[in-house]
């Protein structure tokens, strides 16, 4: 199978200084519209919600999801979130040992704000992940 190649064009630099503090980790949906923020510092964990704009830049949409886990210990590169192909899911791991449900945590991406359908219980996750269909 031949690999996809993804050029990516730098059209700006900034930061976006509205989000809670702590950042996990963060994804982009499916089609490029969204990022995902996890951030495991406020109390609980929050998933935040940004845009991504026409020019390429993104705006924070103020769209916050309290999660289900108040993490005191993080794994620092792990991806412990991802988004399903039909960018209808996201999938956030519960892990550490300040997590309120041990598993996963299950957001529906397809309401305004966002809202948390369950957990998937399961010992500390440690990555999340969903393979491409190739479309």
């Amino acid at each position: 199978m031949a690999k996809r190649r993804r050029d990516i064009t730098v059209i700006g630099m900034g930061a976006v200084t509205t989000l809670p503090s702590g950042q996990q980790g963060a994804v982009f949906t499916p089609d490029g519209t969204k990022v995902l923020v996890l951030s495991a510092m406020p109390s609980p964990d929050q998933l935040s919600l940004l845009q991504v704009q026409q020019t390429g830049l993104i705006a924070d949409t103020g769209q916050r999801v309290n999660l289900l886990s108040d993490l005191d210990r993080v794994f620092f590169g792990v991806d412990v979130i991802a988004v399903t192909p039909d960018g209808a899911k996201a999938y956030i791991g519960n892990g550490g040992t300040g997590a309120v449900f041990p598993g996963v945590t299950v957001v529906d991406l397809t309401t305004t704000p966002p809202v948390v359908r369950g957990v998937i219980p399961m010992p500390t996750p440690v990555a999340i992940t969903f393979p491409q269909t190739g479309r």
